[in-house]
């Protein structure tokens, strides 16, 4: 029997698109909440849409898209397939209006003009299972329809979701060629395996459809602590994944440490552990004095709805799948200095030259999503003083402020 996994995986389910996504993506509405009879705002009744998401009137252009819009636009992607048809959702979010349209609306708002109507859709990226298909789609939630909905080119890749990651990690370890190379290597009775996976780098060599690389590694057997730092036992060997079949469709022979020879081990010599867990590195730090952050005129910021004002600052804070946070109309006194601020990705070069390690060249944005593996900050814990904390339906502002 194989070793078993080490790795504690996140059993977040991208692909539950009411649960996962919607808590994800959406953290405030601007106190407009969908009812049986309409829209309200604040408990007062507006305009009525028998429940349906139509909403453009009464939702700033550039709001995240609620909890209901997000299971409307996945409703309408899902009729135009077969019901059995193998969806995979990668993101539904905003799909933000034109730039010349949201102008308007801003330079209204802020003389305090009627407002302008600016057409509301959402984004939708998913896959076929078990197909190399991808898709990208836009919903509009006027009109209620699927206005384009195309497949991208097949060398173009949907970025990596934790399900997915979980999913691979059992299929690695799983597999009749990963329980080989584990026997080869004679390891001790009681060791742990660790399967790390990642994205498939491109590096135009085999490289059109979408593959998983796992890199293989072991906890420190002298403990098998659930925190050990498994990245100082790498194993000789990387299980190649075709997304498609699910299947190793190759092992990738690994240099270790500072050698370029890949040649296969026999009765693998286990390295000394290298820890950092503070479980782990004995007698711990003394002699801390209490640090306590007071404010007690309270903050001098102020949140209203999505909208953010500190001294002369005033911006809106959006949120997105592969961005994270995204600041939209930033004014400092009145006047206009950024329509849009975000970061577009954060690359990671491992920098090392020996094969395939030089496929580890990490996208974080692209390959997997700032968003979509964003934490919830903790009172007390990462942030001390006077924090903003909203209310669980609005969850996500906690990760911004």
């Amino acid at each position: 029997m194989p070793p078993p996994s080490a790795t504690e995986s996140i059993k977040q389910s991208v692909n539950g698109v009411t649960e996962t996504i919607a808590k994800k993506l959406n953290f405030q509405t601007n106190g407009y909440a969908a009812t049986e009879n309409g829209i309200t705002k604040n408990g007062a009744a507006t305009n009525g849409t028998n429940g349906h998401v139509k909403s453009a009137a009464h939702v700033h252009p550039l709001d995240p898209l609620t909890p209901d819009e997000i299971t409307t636009a996945a409703t309408i992607l899902r009729a135009a397939y077969p019901a059995d048809s193998p969806i995979h959702f990668k993101a539904v979010t905003l799909d933000e209006p034109a730039k010349a349209l949201v102008v308007t609306y801003l330079e209204a708002e802020h003389r305090g003009s009627p407002l302008p109507i600016v057409p509301r859709s959402a984004y939708v990226l998913y896959v076929m299972h078990n197909t190399h298909k991808t898709f990208e789609a836009i919903v509009d939630f006027t009109t209620e329809k699927l206005v384009s909905n195309a497949e991208i080119p097949e060398d173009c890749h949907a970025a990596a979701d934790t399900s997915e990651l979980y999913e691979i990690e059992e299929i690695a370890l799983s597999s009749p060629e990963v329980k080989k190379e584990l026997e080869r290597l004679n390891l001790p009775k009681d060791a742990v395996v660790a399967c790390d996976p990642w994205t498939y780098g491109s590096d135009g060599d085999d490289d059109q459809t979408r593959k998983w690389q796992c890199y293989m590694y072991l906890r420190d057997p002298s403990h098998n602590h659930p925190e050990s730092n498994h990245y100082a036992i790498p194993l000789d060997f990387s299980p190649r994944i075709d997304d498609a079949t699910k299947k190793v469709d190759k092992i990738i022979r690994l240099p270790l440490f500072d050698t370029f020879d890949a040649t296969p081990q026999t009765d693998y010599v286990v390295p000394s552990g290298n820890e950092y867990h503070h479980d782990l590195l004995g007698t711990k730090r003394t002699g801390l004095k209490p640090y306590n952050v007071v404010q007690p005129e309270g903050p001098s910021y102020g949140v209203d709805g999505n909208v953010v004002e500190w001294q002369k600052w005033r911006f809106r804070v959006g949120f997105n799948y592969r961005e994270g946070v995204t600041l939209h109309d930033i004014r400092y006194d009145g006047r206009s200095v950024f329509y849009r601020l975000s970061l577009s990705d954060m690359f990671v070069p491992y920098a090392d030259p020996r094969a395939p390690y030089h496929r580890k060249s990490a996208f974080d944005f692209g390959d997997v999503g700032a968003g979509i593996t964003a934490n919830n900050l903790k009172l007390g814990c990462d942030c001390l003083g006077v924090i903003k904390v909203p209310s669980s339906s609005n969850r996500m502002l906690t990760s911004v402020l």
